[in-house]
């Protein structure tokens, strides 16, 4: 089965164009069985979507038959420094480039510096190179706590051990513009490795 992936085709047409793919298998998400149509995008969104559509006049039009198009997939936790795609880790618009050739179109990452943040928005939204949509996590943990591990400085995971310690360092991230805060409460290391400090109630 070959997948098409929506987000992609979007990527390559201006906000103006259209593009109708007909004679699809359509996955939409619902749980319902698949069923053969067609889908209207125009820009990057999807207009129209199901059987019997029509195409437009002017509209490219792309042969949809043998592809099935699928709702994006979201990777819901990764850490795009240590991509696992072999051969370009740390190199962020080839691994994001990845994740949309491989029909992710959501990302939540977890493991980087808040100072990341402005400048990966800033060119993604300038158009440098084709993202996923991105949502990028700031990180507390205690004392040789998990997430304090591997030489990285407190300011890649704030070390916190009070309730007010961890009110402080909630607003020390703020300023990043954090779509999530990660809090590492436990310290177990998956029974591969001795158990870190854990977080108190």
């Amino acid at each position: 089965m070959r997948l098409l992936t929506l987000l992609l085709c979007s990527c390559i047409i201006s906000a103006q164009d259209a593009v109708f793919i007909s004679n699809v298998r359509i996955v939409d998400g619902t749980g319902a069985p698949a069923a053969r149509g067609s889908i209207l995008l125009r820009g990057d969104r999807i207009e129209s979507v199901g059987p019997g559509l029509k195409a437009p006049a002017g509209v490219r039009v792309v042969q949809g038959e043998g592809l099935t198009a699928v709702p994006g997939i979201i990777d819901l936790h990764t850490h795009l420094p240590y991509s696992a795609v072999n051969g370009i880790s740390g190199d962020w618009p080839k691994v994001l480039a990845a994740y949309l050739l491989s029909g992710v179109t959501t990302v939540a990452d977890f493991g980087t510096f808040g100072e990341t943040f402005a400048p990966m928005r800033k060119m993604i939204q300038e158009g440098r190179f084709q993202a996923p949509r991105l949502l990028l996590a700031s990180r507390i943990t205690t004392p040789l706590g998990h997430g304090s591990e591997g030489g990285r400085s407190d300011l890649f995971s704030l070390e916190v051990q009070t309730p007010r310690e961890a009110r402080a360092a909630v607003r020390k991230v703020l300023p990043y513009k954090p779509d999530v805060i990660k809090v590492f409460t436990d310290g177990w290391r998956y029974g591969t490795a001795p158990d870190m400090t854990s977080m108190e109630e």
